[in-house]
């Protein structure tokens, strides 16, 4: 007993790496109950409690902005609020679910007894600055020559590599540790653990950056220093676009109309793999795998922000030359809503699809299905916002009404899941629910059945919970991890290949991307593409996120700085 208490005065001076692998919350206490139980429920409880107080002035933040804006735009207010409020009902089930969940794991029962030395000092990791796909460890910024470096300073190109189960064992990170900017220090030999010290001895291990996802692992990219464009010249293009018309837009839009017309193949990425014209599933081939000069990135919701858009493509390709490399790029979906420039963005997009040398494939998005035609020949959009769809049907934007017909026809032939032989699926929303897979599925089922196709579009992942049930009154309803986990299971059998990690769009955070940890060795990475949230309480952030390829690894997401001014000379505050 005295060695245990001994261990707990440890923790609470805050020496974790006398504490043992990282700190507190992975120390196992020989005792049952006692003061660890009442820090666990403390520390929940505090936790519940600022979820509550920001979610209260959310609730009044909204209703106070339905009282201040036009009508039409009350029905989008009204949704958020009402998930803010069941959210809100449901905190204290939930806070008292995650107090019992850490209480299970903390307990004797749940865990071997097992006491770690006090005085055992593990090193920090050191994160290696390595190139996955050319397996070499170049200095830092030396395989992207087209960025400056500042020798004054440390360098802000760093590679940080998401450690696997088998480096978690050998080092741990302590949980103080901030790994914004890695700074390697010198590796020492860690003392060797107890043999009665199982894995299932140590509490949930902190997260670090990037969070740790399984024996697959992910790199997280962040290029800070200035590109080689200069963002003015950006700025000034994104300007003139808006504000002078799109290059060659009436030839866009008619060369795309015919493209339709024509009934061929609209060769989008990966469309030479389809079985059918048809088919919602695309499994690509193992040949993909040898195609080592394709540098393949992906670019998640846009959602109107054309600046973002244009900023992520001039980075990849120059990223990709500067390797000699081609680029290639597929869309998660969701082009337009939300962000002001929806036109501009599909200008684009569509210029980059007829281009013949330019790669480029797309997931469909919820937004991107929602865009239809209503009996009177008007666009109607079936989600809310939609603001694309009330810019195309004002008077004034008549002229626009042939983009947002060719628009609808595109979109009724974009895939809505791409299955890679590496073991990812890219879809927008999630997987098929649980409801989907009763009795096993089929290839057929994959691409016609309506709850399949609708969960690869509109289903939401769930962050933490394990279990979840089918809710088919809501197109949007969530899917857990066992409900992943089996999916993956049956579309393995049905592709005669590997499905173990999904990257997605949908959900939208400030940074611009989202690991899901709880996933264990199957991972979960939802990404988002843009610098302007207008949806979100802080409306911009000055890290643009898009993510590359890896095989066999959840992608690399490149961080890109990008400067306040010019976010705030394209989307003005009073706009």
């Amino acid at each position: 007993m005295a060695l245990e208490e001994e261990t707990v005065k440890v923790v609470k001076s805050g020496d974790a790496g006398k504490a043992g692998y990282g700190g507190a919350r992975n120390v196992s206490l020989t005792r049952k109950g006692g003061k660890a139980d009442a820090e666990i429920k403390a520390r929940v409880k505090e936790e519940f409690a600022e979820r509550e107080k920001e979610t209260k002035e959310e609730i009044a933040r909204l209703r106070q902005e339905k009282a201040t804006t036009p009508i039409l735009r009350h029905t989008a207010i009204e949704q958020k609020l009402r998930r803010l409020e069941k959210d809100l009902k449901d905190l204290p089930n939930e806070r008292d679910a995650e107090i019992q969940r850490q209480l299970k794991a903390n307990s004797p029962a749940a865990k071997p007894t097992a006491v770690h030395k006090p005085k055992a000092e593990f090193p920090a990791v050191q994160f290696p600055t390595t190139d996955f796909r050319t397996k070499q460890s170049p200095e830092v910024g030396a395989r992207t020559p087209k960025f400056k470096t500042v020798e004054s300073r440390t360098p802000k190109f760093s590679t940080v590599e998401a450690p696997t189960p088998k480096s978690l064992e050998e080092e741990k990170p302590k949980p103080e540790e901030v790994v914004d900017e890695v700074k390697p220090e010198e590796s020492k030999e860690p003392a060797e653990p107890e043999e009665s010290i199982s894995e299932e001895a140590v509490v949930e291990i902190p997260p670090v950056l990037p969070p740790s996802i399984g024996e697959k692992g992910s790199v997280i990219i962040r290029a800070e220093e200035e590109m080689d464009f200069e963002w003015s010249g950006l700025v000034r293009h994104v300007k003139r676009c808006r504000d002078k018309g799109f290059p060659h837009a009436k030839k866009i839009v008619t060369d795309m109309r015919k493209k339709l017309a024509s009934g061929q193949s609209l060769e989008l990425l990966f469309d030479e793999h389809r079985k059918t014209e048809s088919d919602a599933v695309i499994k690509v081939p193992q040949s993909f795998l040898q195609e080592t000069n394709r540098d393949l990135w992906f670019l998640g919701d846009i959602h109107g922000d054309y600046l973002g858009m244009h900023a992520a493509i001039a980075y990849a390709k120059a990223q990709s030359e500067s390797e000699e490399r081609k680029p290639a790029f597929m869309y998660l979906g969701d082009l337009f809503d939300r962000g002001p420039h929806g036109e501009l963005v599909m200008l684009e997009f569509f210029r980059q699809v007829l281009d013949e040398k330019l790669p480029v494939g797309m997931v469909l998005g919820n937004h991107d299905e929602g865009l239809v035609v209503a009996e009177d020949g008007r666009l109607q959009g079936m989600v809310d916002p939609a603001e694309f769809i009330d810019w195309l049907n004002e008077p004034a934007n008549k002229k626009w009404h042939d983009l947002g017909m060719v628009c609808v026809e595109f979109f009724k032939r974009v895939p809505r899941a791409v299955f890679l032989p590496d073991g990812l699926m890219i879809t927008h929303g999630g997987v098929p629910h649980e409801d989907c897979q009763e009795g096993g599925l089929d290839w057929e089922q994959l691409n016609t059945d309506p709850n399949c196709l609708q969960d690869f579009t509109w289903a939401r992942m769930h962050e933490t919970k394990k279990l979840s049930f089918p809710n088919r009154s809501s197109k949007g309803h969530q899917v857990g991890r066992e409900a992943f986990y089996a999916f993956c299971r049956e579309a393995a059998k049905i592709l005669g290949q590997p499905v173990e990690r999904l990257l997605r769009g949908h959900d939208h955070f400030i940074n611009g991307h989202r690991w899901y940890e709880s996933y264990e060795d199957k991972a979960v990475l939802t990404l988002n593409t843009r610098c302007y949230h207008p949806d979100l309480r802080q409306s911009s952030s000055e890290r643009l996120a898009l993510a590359r390829w890896v095989e066999g690894r959840l992608p690399e997401v490149h961080l890109i700085e990008v400067p306040r001014e010019s976010i705030e000379e394209v989307y003005p505050a009073d706009e």
